[in-house]
């Protein structure tokens, strides 16, 4: 089986890691990966538009090198993880965006990951001050706020508020958790009983648990 390294180049720095929280916490509800095949690394940026300097593009090529010594099965994809601000209304913002997907585009398996406006937005629904962001990470993880965010808001083509692209990419090369394939429902616990109310159908109550219970 090919092995697979996951780089993720994230704003924030090594000591908050905020950003990488976040993503592997998303990385452990939807996907599989402690086969031994997959491994999944940060890279702390340390600030917005910086994974074009030399020292973390030199950091991300050493831990391609190190992951393919020795081996002809194996690829690393790296994954450039920005915010996207006020992309709506500021030029600068729009234009950095514009940066980054060109700079992605001209490397092989390198992608744009992108959060808007931030990652917090994303994942917490609103933008939080910086010195609440640590605090507000480890709470999101400490309760797994994963399981109940709009799984609809990380699979967005398109630059959209409150959204991001990250499941798009990651279904592509992770294998999806069997158990979560159906988290419409999770989202959404009566959608059953709205489309049957909506067919005219009459079904047992019960019976409705049932099937939603064995497939979520």
């Amino acid at each position: 089986m090919k092995r697979i390294q996951l780089i993720f180049c994230v704003e924030t720095n090594q000591q908050t890691k905020t950003d990488f929280q976040y993503i592997m916490s998303l990385i452990d509800r939807f996907y599989e990966y402690n086969n031994g095949h997959i491994l999944i690394k940060p890279v702390y940026l340390g600030g917005k538009g910086k994974y074009s300097t030399q020292k973390n593009i030199g950091m991300v090529n050493k831990l391609i090198t190190q992951f393919g010594a020795g081996s002809d099965n194996s690829e690393s994809y790296v994954f450039i993880c920005i915010d996207c601000d006020k992309y709506d209304s500021d030029p600068a913002d729009r234009q950095f965006l514009t940066q980054a997907e060109e700079y992605c585009q001209a490397r092989q398996n390198y992608d744009l990951v992108w959060f808007c406006r931030d990652v917090e937005d994303v994942f917490l629904g609103h933008m939080v001050a910086d010195k609440q962001k640590k605090a507000e990470a480890n709470r999101f993880v400490k309760n797994h706020m994963i399981d109940h965010i709009d799984v609809h808001r990380l699979t967005e083509k398109k630059y959209k508020a409150h959204s991001s692209n990250i499941r798009l990419i990651l279904d592509q090369l992770l294998p999806i958790k069997k158990s979560k394939m159906f988290s419409v429902f999770d989202q959404f616990p009566h959608a059953l009983i709205e489309v049957i109310n909506w067919a005219g159908l009459s079904v047992c109550p019960v019976f409705i648990f049932f099937v939603y219970h064995s497939i979520t």
